[in-house]
């Protein structure tokens, strides 16, 4: 059990740490691309202008834009353009890392017995996918691979190019196996750790045996009613309070079986309360960015994170 217990811990912190190495990658590439998309922008700006000045012959506008901007400038500013893009949130960088996580997944999908109780459920045949394709030594998914468990945020990655790339798909599963060992949706019944919720309970074998014990010490019904008797009166008591706090009836409704209640907008502050916001901000000093930055860098203030 702590072996297990183990092996699923580093496999989190590997993948904990291309993850963090992936967001790193996006960060810069954001920077990066605002900014190319910043001087692409004055770029335009000034080759829009020349092109609407109507002062400028036609036959001379060409001379006029390279006399501002070069063609080999304008050349690698085209080249540029055509390859910005905006990646899929981190996932696209998470590619890059694909050749490491290979070098241990497919092991610690081959050594765990993942199960869970539900049938036929989406991510363990994922799993038991995956496991062929690494015994059979293959790279291609098969035709009619199930993709019922990529969560929302995946879909983009997955689905990149129409039809899901092996790469995406094993590292979306591997991601999600991670959370549902965490969220005990999946577990390992060799682990304590990621072991199965139930084992934390009384069996059901000897339950019906204890129940009555149980019940007196806790002062429950053993049946259950009175319980929920309790709890239908204290509704009955609260559903009063909350119809006179939603005293307003425009947005709220009922859609697909589902109760839709709005934001509250709010109200606005009091003059009194506005007043002495402008009295503080008044007496608050004024300081500007580079200066808080340099004390920053200076160790001449903290921050508590």
């Amino acid at each position: 059990m702590d072996l297990t217990d183990e092996i699923i811990d580093i496999f989190d912190a590997c993948r904990a740490t291309r993850h963090k190495k992936a967001r790193s990658a996006l960060e810069d590439y954001q920077s990066e691309i605002a900014q190319t998309t910043s001087a692409h922008s004055i770029l335009l700006h000034e080759m829009g202008q020349l092109v609407l000045d109507e002062a400028i012959d036609d036959v001379k506008l060409r001379q006029r834009i390279y006399r501002s901007m070069p063609p080999e400038k304008l050349r690698v500013a085209i080249e540029e353009a055509k390859i910005l893009s905006t990646p899929n949130g981190y996932y696209d960088f998470l590619d890059d890392h694909y050749s490491y996580i290979r070098q241990f997944a497919p092991q610690f999908l081959a050594s765990l017995p993942f199960t869970c109780h539900e049938e036929d459920d989406p991510l363990l045949e994922a799993v038991e996918t995956l496991r062929q394709l690494n015994t059979a030594n293959q790279r291609r998914l098969p035709d009619d691979i199930s993709l019922d468990f990529v969560p929302d945020r995946w879909r983009r990655f997955v689905h990149n190019h129409g039809e899901p790339s092996r790469r995406a798909y094993e590292l979306c599963a591997l991601s999600t196996l991670r959370d549902a060992l965490r969220a005990g949706d999946i577990y390992v019944p060799t682990s304590r750790r990621y072991a199965d919720a139930e084992t934390y309970l009384i069996p059901q074998s000897r339950w019906p045996g204890l129940r009555a014990e149980v019940c007196e010490e806790l002062h429950f019904d053993p049946t259950g009613s009175q319980r929920l008797s309790q709890r239908v009166e204290e509704l009955k008591t609260l559903l009063p309070r909350l119809d006179r706090t939603l005293h307003r009836n425009e947005g709220i409704r009922i859609e697909d079986g589902q109760l839709i209640v709005p934001d509250d907008e709010g109200e606005d502050l009091p003059p009194s309360a506005k007043a002495l916001e402008e009295h503080v901000s008044r007496r608050l000093p004024h300081v500007e960015l580079p200066e808080v930055l340099s004390r920053l860098i200076n160790g001449r203030i903290s921050v508590d994170v």
